[in-house]
């Protein structure tokens, strides 16, 4: 089983899968735009990174330790955020791409360090893109 959490296209990136179970909403503003998950006995600090206004949003999903999440449950404010951020630290990370409010697409990506995560999340997101966009434009080439 790998580390990442498993995402079903079509789900709310608050809840993103049947089997993702919420926990602690950690920043809400009409929708959960960050907290604590649960899939598969481990947990998940999920947040929309941008466009929690819009009809397209990005969304992160974190591997954090259970005492990770007790911890980020009791933070606020500053002290929060700060943790949020370095929960994303030299590892990989699940992001989403959701739009009208339903995860269109997802893709790993490795975060270099917690200054960089946004950048490297909108760098292969934007990749992701681009080679999707390809194999579509080969697959009508060939019809």
């Amino acid at each position: 089983m790998t580390d990442q959490i498993h995402l079903r296209l079509g789900a709310r990136p608050w809840c993103p899968a049947d089997t993702a179970r919420p926990g602690k909403v950690l920043n809400f503003y009409d929708i959960p735009l960050a907290g604590i998950l649960r899939q598969h006995r481990r947990y998940f600090l999920f947040e929309c990174l941008e466009g929690e206004t819009q009809d397209a949003s990005l969304w992160t999903y974190v591997p954090i330790a259970r005492r990770d999440a007790r911890r980020l449950a009791q933070l606020t404010g500053d002290r929060l955020v700060d943790a949020m951020h370095a929960a994303y630290r030299q590892q990989s990370i699940m992001v989403a791409v959701a739009v009208d409010g339903r995860i269109e697409f997802g893709e790993c990506v490795n975060v270099r360090t917690e200054e960089t995560y946004r950048a490297d999340v909108k760098s292969a997101v934007k990749a992701k893109a681009d080679r999707d966009s390809s194999a579509v434009d080969g697959l009508l080439a060939a019809v």
